[in-house]
This record gives C-alpha cells, sequence and structure tokens, in this order.
C-alpha cells in the first residue's frame, strides 16, 4: 500500500517516514562505497604504499615475462639482474608508470624492435648495466617509447637520445636523462646532553623501504638501535632525523646506516664518530713526528678527502687526495721545519702540527 494512500495518518507523520526511509538508503549506499572504496584490494593503493619488486630475464616475451608485465602496476619495479634480450617489440608496459632496473647485466637488441613504458616511468643503469644490441645494426629502428613517443633509439637518430647516452649518464625519464639516484648526500652525528643527533638526506630514491640505524664502538660489532621509514620512490630530497639516547655512556662511538630495500637488498653508509665527552674528535692522526722522509696519515672515518702541507705562513707546499684508511706523503724534497698537516672534505676540517727534519 502506497505511503500517501494509508488511512488515518497524519502528515507530519507520512513526512518523518519519508525522512526515516531517505535516510536509511543513504547510510546503506554509503556503506556500499566505503566498502568498495576502503576495504576491498585496490591494485591502485597497493602500488602507492608499498611497490612491488619484481623481476625478468631471458626472452622479453617469454612466458615468466609476461606474467611479470601483465601483474605489474604503475609504482612498481622490475628488476633485470640476469640479461634480457629484445628479440620482439613489447608494449606490454606501454600504460604503466614502473621503474625499469637494469642491474648490472644488459638489456639486449636482438633486431630492429621497440620498447615501450608509460609516460611516468624510468629506466635505470646499476652496477655497470647498460643498453646494447647484439645482433642487427645500430639505428633509428631500435628504440624506446615512453607512452607513444619515440625517446631513445640506438643512434640517436630521430629520437632525443642515444644509448650510449643512457648508459653514460645512468637512466632516462620522460623529463630527460636522468642520474641513478645516489641514496646518501649527507649523514651527520652530533652530540648533545646525552643524546646523539644523527640527519641524513637522500637524492632521490628506488624502492627504499627503510633505514636501520646502526651503532659500535669497535667499527666491527654493529647493533640496530633504530629504524626509519622510507619513502618508496622519490626524485626529491628528502631529509632524516633519528636520535639516540646513550645516556652515560663514555669515549667514542660509531655510527652507520643500513638501507634497504623492499626486495631485502641494502646497501651501507659511510661511518660517522662521535666523542660522548662533548669535545672535538681528530678523525686523522698524523705520524711520525718529527718525521724525516715520509708522513702517514691514519682517518678512522670512511669517504674521500683532501691532505694539505702547509707551512707557518700558511703557504701550500704539498696536496694530495686520499680515500683508503691510511695514507703516505713523500716530504724528501720539503725543507726541514715546522708545518701544518690539514685533512679536509666536506665533513672535515683538521690541522695538526708536525716537525720536518732530515
Amino acid at each position: 500500500m502506497e505511503l500517501y494512500n494509508e488511512p488515518n495518518v497524519k502528515p507530519e507523520h507520512k513526512l518523518l517516514k519519508i525522512i526515516v526511509i531517505v535516510s536509511v538508503i543513504a547510510l546503506l549506499l554509503g556503506a556500499v562505497f566505503f566498502i568498495l572504496f576502503n576495504l576491498l584490494p585496490s591494485k591502485k593503493s597497493k602500488a602507492s604504499s608499498k611497490p612491488n619488486v619484481y623481476y625478468c630475464s631471458g626472452s622479453i616475451m617469454n612466458s615468466n615475462n609476461k606474467k611479470v608485465f601483465d601483474a605489474c602496476v604503475s609504482g612498481d619495479t622490475i628488476k633485470v639482474e640476469k640479461s634480457i634480450n629484445l628479440n620482439q617489440g613489447c608494449d606490454k608496459l606501454m600504460k604503466k608508470d614502473i621503474i625499469f632496473l637494469i642491474d648490472g647485466c644488459e638489456m639486449k637488441w636482438n633486431g630492429n624492435y621497440s620498447f615501450y613504458i608509460g609516460e611516468g616511468g624510468k629506466i635505470f643503469m646499476k652496477n655497470g648495466g647498460k643498453l646494447t644490441v647484439k645482433s642487427g645494426s645500430c639505428n633509428s629502428k631500435s628504440a624506446i617509447y615512453f607512452g607513444s613517443t619515440m625517446f631513445v633509439t640506438c643512434d640517436g637518430k630521430s629520437a632525443k637520445f642515444s644509448f650510449d647516452d643512457v648508459n653514460k649518464y645512468g637512466g632516462v625519464s620522460y623529463s630527460g636523462l636522468t642520474v641513478l639516484p645516489v641514496k646518501l648526500i649527507s649523514f651527520n652525528a652530533k652530540y648533545d646532553k646525552e643524546t646523539v643527533n644523527l640527519d641524513w638526506a637522500t637524492a632521490s630514491e628506488i624502492n627504499n623501504s627503510h633505514f636501520e640505524v646502526q651503532r659500535s664502538n669497535n667499527k666491527t660489532d654493529w647493533t640496530v638501535v633504530g629504524t626509519v621509514k622510507g619513502n618508496g620512490n622519490s626524485s626529491e630530497i628528502i631529509k632524516y632525523n633519528y636520535s639516540d639516547k646513550v645516556g652515560k655512556m663514555a669515549g667514542e662511538i660509531y655510527y652507520r646506516l643500513k638501507q634497504i630495500d623492499f626486495d631485502g637488498k641494502s646497501e651501507l653508509s659511510n661511518i660517522r664518530v662521535v666523542s660522548l665527552n662533548n669535545t672535538k674528535v681528530n678523525v686523522g692522526k698524523v705520524y711520525p713526528n718529527p718525521a724525516n722522509d715520509i708522513i702517514k696519515v691514519n682517518i678512522n672515518t670512511d669517504g674521500d678527502y683532501t691532505i694539505r702541507l702547509v707551512d707557518i705562513n700558511g703557504k701550500e707546499m704539498l696536496k694530495q687526495e686520499g680515500s683508503s684508511s691510511i695514507e703516505t706523503l713523500n716530504i724528501a724534497d720539503i725543507p726541514a721545519g715546522i708545518y701544518f698537516v690539514k685533512i679536509e672534505n666536506d665533513l672535515i676540517n683538521e690541522s695538526h702540527r708536525i716537525i720536518i727534519r732530515h
């Protein structure tokens, strides 16, 4: 029976019933939409929150690679750790903005074929990975497309870049040649009031799951004191920080970072040393003193640095680049006298007084 034909029902009661029914329908529809967009699996949310890492190798369109190309979604990464052969064209990834990472091997063109990737995708080379042509001539028919745009060809003709350009630079995207991300561009450790404050920054990231903050008192035995979540895939400078409460610990301690990818691969940073009595720590030792024909410089941190020998007037007598833990300076031709050995890089600026005698 229709509502407006119900006997002995006041108009205001009819209106109330209509409001109740409409409200119930609205709530039901809202619940349906909530389930659809929030509770059911979503490929988009899956890729953006934690990108999947897939592996492919061999013939470009073999059964395993086809499964990978079908399964991956924008934001995921495909790693090639064993050479992959482009022995036919491949447009399976044309609409997918994935990262295609050639790690320590070759992507080989065995003929004049085209490889397509999404306009928002990126191709990176790592650990000597490169684009090569194994059969046929190097010409504009061996090509990489971003979307429908031919962007890279073997010889660079009819496109913006050649295979050699991409190999030399380390990668390419629709915006142009792209350097493979150097994950760490800075890493500092400073002691303040029983706390060591660490900060670091990345220029960009690929599949960065998280960082482990590791501490040691001898640079041999390391303990994980904390973890910091990474940003997955990023092309921007991202800054991180972590505070380690060391309390009344004394002496010198060391820190390093372990960057871990979503697929479990990891890399270690350089080591930073901190003095817990809040006095300056010399990372370098210069000996013997007095010196005769040679000076040895011992560095207790990682990274490149510059050694300069200057006289008491500041005149530079000798300059040498160093990267190992021990460097030797030949001072046989330096006149006897008082000098200063300066050790410098972006984080170190030390001066050691030394006497030269012959």
